[in-house]
């Protein structure tokens, strides 16, 4: 089995960081190989929270991913819980 790890350094000011990368926003993907984003369930304390179940399509994969961690602005974790590729999914 393939493992990826992925990690990126920014400078830019955490707040800035977060709003753009953990706070969920339908209408503005992240970037151009977003092909689309949509809430398939609310969480508790909103779309943005633990428990929110949400769909996006990367390129040619469909993935559905659940927040199961969520702590502003420091890190928020998910579970991919379906995806058009067969894979092991432990957390991200």
């Amino acid at each position: 089995m393939e493992t990826i790890d992925v990690g990126i350094h920014i400078q830019a000011p955490i707040e800035q960081v977060w709003d753009s990368m953990a706070i969920f926003h339908e209408e503005q993907p992240l970037a151009k190989e977003v092909k689309f984003l949509r809430i398939l369930k609310e969480g508790p304390s909103g779309i943005n929270g633990v428990g929110t179940v949400r769909e996006a399509k990367i390129g040619m994969t469909k993935f559905v991913e659940e927040i199961v961690a969520f702590d502003p602005p420091n890190y928020f974790e998910y579970r991919v819980r379906k995806s058009t590729v067969p894979m092991k999914h432990d957390l991200s």
